[in-house]
C-alpha cells in the first residue's frame, strides 16, 4: 500500500535555493535598525519573521526563531535552514562573537542590496539584445519559410545564371525548409549537453575561464566581479576579520568557478610567506589597479582603509562596465542583422533584375 502520509511529507518539505538578495537586505536592515532600538536578536526575529516584505525568507525565519527558543547562536540557526552562502553565516557568528552584530547587519544590508542591484542592471542589460534577438529569428523564420520559396521557384525556373550570393542562398533555405525540424532538436541537444557539462568541474572552469577573454566584454566582466569582491572584503575587514580569512570566505560566492579556483590557489601562496598584493598581481583576471591598491594598503599598514577606497571605486566601476557591455551588445546585434538581412536583398534583388532585363518589352 502507498504511504500517502510519508508521500505527503515529501512534497510539504521545502527546496532551498539562494536566498533572494533583496529580501535579504531589508531583512537584516530591519533587523540591524530592531537591534539598534534594544530589542534582542530572538524578539527581532520574531518581530519579522512573519513579514510580508519579505515573504521568500518567511518559512526560514519562523525556524530560525525556533533555534533560538532552543537555545541555538543566530548565526547556528541560519546554517541549519536554507542555503545561505558562507559569507554570511561567518559575518552573522563573527557579529555574535565581536558583538557588532548591528553594525554588520547593517552593512551585510548594503552589501546584499549591491549585489542585488547589480544581478538586476546586468538581466536588464540583456534584456533588449535578447528581445532584439529573438525578433530577429522569428522575422528570418518567416522570409525562409513563406517568402523565399516563392522567390526561389522563380528564379529556379529562369534560365539566367544566378549569381554565387543567390546560389548560397538557395541552399541554406532549401537546407532551412527540409532539416529545420532537424536543426532544431539538435540546437535543444546542444544546449541541454552544455548545461549538463557545465555542472562538471572542468567544463565549467574552461568556460568561466573564456569569459574574461571575451574582447571588450572579459574586461567589463572583470570590473563586476572585482566590485563584488572588493565590497565582500571591505565588510570582512571592517567586521575584525584578517585578509586571509576574509579572502577564504568569499572565494566560494564569486559566482566564476575559474576565478575561485584562482584565489585559493593565492591564498595557499599568502600562508607560506607570498605577499598580498604579489598574489592578486599574478591573478591576470583581476584588474592591476586592484593588486597595486592593496600593495598600498600593505606598506602603510592600512589596508582595511584602502579596502572601503577599493570597493568604492569598484561599485562606480560596476555601473560602468555593464553600461559598456550594453552598448557592445546592441550595436553588434543591429550589425549583424543588417549584414544578414543586406545579403538576402542582394541575393533577391540582383537575380530579379537580370530577369526583368531578360524581357522584351
Amino acid at each position: 500500500m502507498i504511504d500517502f502520509k510519508a508521500f505527503k511529507e515529501v512534497l510539504n518539505k521545502p527546496i532551498y535555493i539562494k536566498q533572494n538578495n533583496k529580501d535579504l537586505s531589508i531583512f537584516l536592515n530591519e533587523f540591524s535598525s530592531l537591534l539598534k532600538a534594544g530589542i534582542n536578536s530572538e524578539d527581532a526575529v520574531y518581530i519579522l519573521k512573519d513579514q510580508r516584505e519579505i515573504k521568500s525568507l518567511n518559512y526560514i525565519l519562523n525556524k530560525v526563531y525556533n533555534d533560538l527558543l532552543m537555545g541555538h547562536s543566530l548565526s547556528e540557526s541560519f546554517s541549519r535552514h536554507g542555503n545561505f552562502e558562507e559569507f554570511f553565516i561567518t559575518m552573522i557568528k563573527t557579529g555574535e562573537e565581536t558583538g557588532r552584530i548591528e553594525e554588520i547587519s547593517k552593512n551585510l544590508s548594503l552589501y546584499y542590496k549591491r549585489t542585488d542591484q547589480i544581478d538586476k542592471k546586468v538581466k536588464g542589460a540583456l534584456v533588449y539584445p535578447i528581445i532584439l534577438m529573438l525578433t530577429a529569428i522569428c522575422v528570418l523564420f518567416f522570409i525562409f519559410t513563406y517568402v523565399m520559396p516563392t522567390f526561389l521557384d522563380l528564379f529556379r525556373e529562369s534560365e539566367n545564371t544566378l549569381p554565387k550570393s543567390t546560389k548560397v542562398l538557395i541552399v541554406i533555405v532549401s537546407f532551412f525548409n527540409n532539416h529545420g525540424a532537424t536543426l532544431l532538436v539538435a540546437i535543444l541537444i546542444f544546449i541541454f549537453i552544455f548545461v549538463l557539462l557545465y555542472k562538471k568541474t572542468g567544463f565549467k572552469l574552461a568556460v568561466d575561464k573564456f569569459k574574461f577573454k571575451i574582447p571588450i566584454v572579459g574586461k567589463n566582466y572583470s570590473k563586476v566581479l572585482t566590485g563584488k569582491i572588493a565590497m565582500a572584503l571591505s565588510i570582512s575587514t571592517n567586521a575584525g576579520l584578517n585578509f586571509i580569512d576574509a579572502v577564504s570566505i568569499i572565494s566560494e560566492g564569486i559566482g566564476n568557478r575559474y576565478l575561485e579556483e584562482r584565489i585559493k590557489m593565492g591564498i595557499l601562496e599568502i600562508q607560506n610567506g607570498k605577499r598580498i598584493s604579489e598574489t592578486f598581481h599574478e591573478i591576470k583576471e583581476l584588474p592591476k589597479l586592484f593588486s597595486s591598491m592593496i600593495e598600498v594598503g600593505e606598506q602603510t599598514g592600512e589596508l582595511s582603509d584602502i579596502l572601503n577606497v577599493i570597493s568604492t571605486h569598484y561599485s562606480e566601476e560596476s555601473d560602468y562596465a555593464i553600461d559598456n557591455m550594453l552598448r557592445i551588445f546592441e550595436p553588434a546585434i543591429i550589425i549583424v542583422m543588417a549584414i544578414i538581412i543586406g545579403f538576402i536583398v542582394i541575393s533577391i534583388a540582383t537575380p530579379m533584375f537580370d530577369l526583368i532585363n531578360s524581357y522584351n518589352f
